[in-house]
C-alpha cells in the first residue's frame, strides 16, 4: 500500500486549485486537509512551515514540498512529467 499524500490547501488558494487538478490528472490519490476548517492542520501546517500560513503543502511519505513545480512534483512521485508539446499545423497530435 502506497504511503498516503496529504494536501494542505486553503479556500481561496488559487495555487491549490492548480495542484489539485495536476494531482488528479495524473490519478494521484489524496487526502485534502483545508487548513482554514481543521485546527490540526493549520497546526501542522505552521510547524513545517516555520510558523508561515503557505499553501499549498503536500506531505509525501514524510517529505514536505511547499508550493511544489509540476517537475518537482512528477520527481517525487517518481512519474515522468508530461510535456505539451504541440504538433505540427495540419497534424492530429
Amino acid at each position: 500500500m502506497a504511503s498516503p499524500i496529504n494536501l494542505y490547501s486553503s479556500s481561496s488558494c488559487s495555487d491549490c486549485r492548480k495542484l489539485k487538478s495536476q494531482l488528479d490528472l495524473l490519478g494521484v490519490l489524496y487526502q485534502e486537509r483545508n487548513v482554514e476548517e481543521d485546527p490540526s492542520a493549520l497546526a501542522f501546517l505552521l510547524e513545517k512551515t516555520g510558523g508561515k500560513k503557505i499553501t499549498p503543502v503536500l506531505e509525501i511519505s514524510g517529505r514536505i514540498l511547499i508550493d511544489p513545480s509540476p517537475l518537482a512534483l512528477s520527481m517525487e512521485l517518481g512519474i515522468e512529467a508530461k510535456k505539451k508539446s504541440r504538433s505540427p499545423e495540419g497534424t492530429a497530435p
